[in-house]
């Protein structure tokens, strides 16, 4: 596939993800009563565990084409079942799309990482550098995606109760949403949730979204995967268990077997021990950020109304640093990266915690999402990168991946729900610094064994 159809590719994979991040980051706010939206993304994280257990399966079965197009249309079937607000249809939903996080997220990167494949395979640099591009470009449209509910529910003739200074000093660190009063007329919740004319209209709209993006999809990915197919099985073969040969005919249950068997060849890695805690630590991170962070520093002080603006502030930052990170390359390994990381997070950590909301420093949650958007953009690098420096690109390492940041996830997102929002930020900047010391000290072991 050409460069340019990998960058209408990755253009299709923003107009998906970009809309399903969008309702994500809406869920702890919008369906925040009885703590709703965050135990639904919770349980989003604990299918995408399932779903990174059958991805070398659903690869190897159907092909990585048909993978990722069926979670294209899991995302639509979120998307449009998301206009029903009650429980049952949150937490279905929200869990059904994790089922589908896998083909959305490893496959298109291993799709994008498979670009140009030459006479001896997959290029680890070329395919570095790909992901990087696509990352930079899904982060983009994520960020064009997360203006839309600015402009819709800004928009909406629903009257939004203004802040004062006695209301707005309970958010931030301080935020607890055990403390919550679930009234219409108490001025917090009413900060928090949107009108049900304007949040249809948004879903309507995200809906329009994915659907072209699936389609486009379609159209550009190859329909003859034997390539892709012989370099996925090629991959599987050399996963840590070389002596089992790949069965096609193997039913489910033995194709999760082999995933565990396969994930416990990476797990014998020592670099495991090296890496694990860095996919931990974006597993805090991104549970902070999709629900304490949205929230306690964006609603609570803002008003439902500017999370769309707050969080495209976020993705557009990313953008800008995966772009960076693209172009410096050559210059800036893991390492290097995994140090600018902790910087960012670090002072991220100290603004978050001794910010006191006031009406005269409402810019502040706008200054901490460009460092939350410097730092998702390294900590997703690291991330989808790590697989293809230190294991070869090994689809059962994609999946350890997953599985490790879908755990620090789940504990981020249930902290969220049962502590006040200051214990989510101490456990995301105490990893922080852990997984980079340990991941410089994994670094340094493999440079010196070349």
């Amino acid at each position: 596939m050409s460069k340019k159809r990998l960058y209408i590719f990755a253009v299709a994979s923003a107009m998906i993800l970009g809309p399903k991040l969008c309702l994500l980051n809406l869920r702890s706010t919008v369906q925040v009563k009885g703590g709703i939206g965050g135990i639904s993304l919770a349980l989003h994280y604990v299918a995408t565990v399932f779903s990174a257990l059958v991805y070398p399966f659903a690869v190897r079965t159907i092909g990585l084409t048909r993978f990722i197009l069926l979670g294209d249309f899991v995302c639509i079937i979120f998307i449009v079942g998301s206009l029903y607000t009650g429980w049952e249809g949150v937490i279905s939903t929200t869990t059904l799309v994790g089922l589908a996080s896998a083909p959305l997220w490893s496959g298109a990167c291993s799709a994008a990482a498979s670009f140009p494949i030459n006479s001896d395979g997959i290029s680890i640099k070329d395919g570095e550098k790909n992901v990087r591009v696509f990352l930079a470009i899904v982060t983009l449209g994520q960020g064009l995606t997360n203006l839309v509910p600015e402009i819709v529910l800004r928009n909406s003739d629903g009257e939004f109760i203004a802040t004062n200074e006695t209301d707005i000093a309970q958010c931030a660190a301080q935020d607890c949403t055990t403390k919550y009063e679930f009234e219409s007329n108490v001025p917090i919740f009413g900060r928090l949730t949107p009108t049900l004319l304007s949040y249809y209209i948004l879903i309507a709209i995200l809906a329009g979204l994915v659907s072209c993006g699936m389609f486009i999809h379609y159209l550009v990915l190859p329909k003859d995967e034997s390539r892709i197919s012989e370099e996925s099985k090629h991959l599987v073969e050399n996963d840590g268990d070389r002596n089992h040969a790949v069965d096609q005919s193997e039913n489910f249950c033995d194709a999760v077997k082999r995933s565990f068997t396969s994930m416990h060849g990476v797990l014998k890695n020592p670099m495991n021990f090296f890496t694990s805690p860095s996919a931990l630590w974006f597993g805090f991170f991104l549970g902070f950020l999709r629900s304490s962070f949205t929230r306690s520093y964006a609603a609570c002080t803002l008003g439902v109304q500017n999370v769309g603006r707050v969080i495209a502030i976020v993705d557009f930052a990313a953008c800008l640093m995966c772009l960076v990170i693209a172009c410096l390359r050559e210059f800036l390994s893991l390492w290097h990266l995994s140090i600018v990381r902790s910087m960012t997070d670090c002072i991220t950590v100290v603004m978050a915690l001794t910010w006191i909301p006031t009406s005269t420093t409402l810019y502040v949650p706008y200054v901490i999402a460009l460092l939350l958007g410097v730092t998702l953009a390294v900590g997703r690098v690291v991330q989808y990168t790590t697989p293809v420096v230190y294991y070869s690109g090994k689809d059962p390492a994609y999946s350890l991946n997953i599985m490790y940041l879908c755990i620090g996830s789940v504990i981020s997102l249930i902290m969220s729900i049962e502590t006040c929002t200051n214990w989510s930020i101490y456990v995301v900047g105490a990893f922080s610094l852990l997984s980079t010391v340990l991941l410089l000290i994994g670094h340094y072991r493999m440079y010196k064994s070349q």
